[in-house]
């Protein structure tokens, strides 16, 4: 008698039959297709021949859609398979996987959780009751495994100082470049290059997106100042008063100023209010605007109280200011006047 093995070239398969002396012939079925076989025939334990040939590559299954870690296998439905059986294999061998059933019906299966970048030969069988028949094989390789896209030459952080005359300043800069390995990302950004700031910190954010849906982000910041004094209108000139006898403190009226600045962030504040109550004398008053960088501007004037010389004088001199302010002259006549009445009115 003797034997004749069979070793496929990658170890994953090892076939041995005996065979009648005389023998010149023997067919060994349902091999791998694509496949590399090495055939030896041992008589009274030594080798009589040996033969390596390679299976034929069949063309009934193609992978019809192909990730780095998935391959999509079609193939021509065989009307009488009972099932389908699958087997893979890697070119460096070492993943294989063996008879993975599939339903009879169905001409499409799904390969997962294989390695990126790596070459892979399928092969599909039919079942047909004790029976089983090549459909076809086919050798493809898996993509690389997707990496997230990148966005290179971030800008720096950007520093623009407020014009005098606008609350915005443009503000211009290099986009980010970005690149993914499968296709160009779609890029987006929360300001465009020349965008309108106002005075303040801004972050700028730059996103890249591949089509796996991979996302890369870039920031930097624009930073805006301001280095214009805010401005006081309408400051007011000395404003006088009366104090009239017996009185420690006289009531004062004014117009308030207004305030402005151009990064249109001012405050006001002053060290009185009009309505405020003033001691005889001069007595300074001060408002201070401040916008939001710190930078100030001062607004001072006098409340200027001085004595009536009678009850009198000073409520009929606001009467006169009301009706016509009179001249020099006339006030002090006036405050003679009144003097002198007031005096023969005690006198009696």
């Amino acid at each position: 008698m003797a034997r004749i093995q069979l070793f496929s070239d990658d170890g994953l398969e090892e076939l041995e039959r005996t065979v009648d002396p005389g023998t010149t012939s023997s067919v060994f079925s349902n091999l791998r297709p694509d496949t590399i076989y090495t055939m030896i025939v041992v008589s009274d334990d030594a080798v009589v021949s040996s033969d390596t040939r390679k299976t034929n590559l069949l063309d009934g299954i193609s992978a019809t859609m192909v990730t780095s870690d998935s391959v999509q296998l079609t193939w021509n439905v065989v009307g009488t398979a009972t099932s389908y059986e699958i087997s893979f294999i890697s070119q460096d061998t070492t993943t294989a996987e063996l008879n993975t059933s599939i339903s009879a019906g169905q001409s499409m299966a799904l390969v997962q959780n294989l390695q990126p970048q790596t070459l892979y030969t399928f092969s599909i069988v039919a079942v047909i009751g004790t029976t089983r028949n090549n459909v076809g094989s086919v050798t493809t390789a898996t993509e690389n495994a997707n990496e997230s896209p990148v966005l290179s030459n971030c800008p720096n952080d950007t520093a623009a100082v407020l014009p005098d005359t606008s609350s915005f300043v443009s503000v211009t800069w290099t986009p980010p470049t970005a690149t993914d390995d499968d296709g160009t990302p779609t890029v987006s950004s929360t300001h465009q290059q020349g965008s309108l700031f106002e005075y303040g910190l801004t972050y700028v954010t730059y996103t890249a997106v591949d089509t796996e849906a991979l996302t890369a982000n870039c920031s930097f910041t624009v930073n805006v100042t301001d280095t214009t004094l805010p401005v006081i209108n309408n400051c007011p000139g000395t404003v006088p008063a009366l104090l009239i006898p017996g009185d420690s403190l006289v009531e004062v009226l004014w117009t308030v100023p207004t305030e402005g600045d151009n990064s249109g962030f001012v405050t006001l504040m002053s060290t009185h209010s009009p309505g405020a109550a003033f001691p005889l004398g001069d007595t300074p008053v001060t408002y201070t605007a401040v916008d939001a960088a710190g930078n100030t501007m001062a607004c001072i004037f006098n409340v200027s109280v001085t004595p009536a010389r009678s009850v009198l004088f000073a409520i009929n001199l606001e009467v006169q200011e009301t009706l016509s302010p009179p001249s020099q002259e006339e006030r002090f006549l006036l405050e003679q006047g009144i003097d002198a009445l007031w005096s023969d009115a005690v006198n009696k």
